[in-house]
């Protein structure tokens, strides 16, 4: 259900995104957006990845008002680290 939930919001702040994206300033226009891949790794590979980028996530999250510069803009990102192949090892 919390899985679900989480998708759905994810959803509903990008479809609300797009319906206005043409107003949104052009610099906002070119940095926002979605990327997609197809990689191939281990699991200790994708452990580490996983890492690397949270941990970048970390160092522009600013919870604290004072810790951000005095333009930035609250931004949502959802990465999803799913297996592309079967439990059986399967593609």
């Amino acid at each position: 259900m919390l899985v679900e939930t989480v998708q759905a919001r994810s959803e509903e702040v990008r479809a609300d995104y797009l319906d206005h994206e043409a107003e949104y300033p052009a610099q906002w226009q070119r940095a926002a957006g979605m990327c997609q891949d197809v990689l191939h790794v281990t699991a200790a590979e994708l452990e580490e990845l996983r890492t690397q980028i949270l941990a970048i996530f970390a160092e522009h999250r600013r919870i604290r008002r004072e810790d951000r510069p005095p333009d930035a803009r609250r931004i949502f990102v959802m990465l999803d680290f799913t297996p592309w192949f079967t439990p059986d090892g399967r593609a």
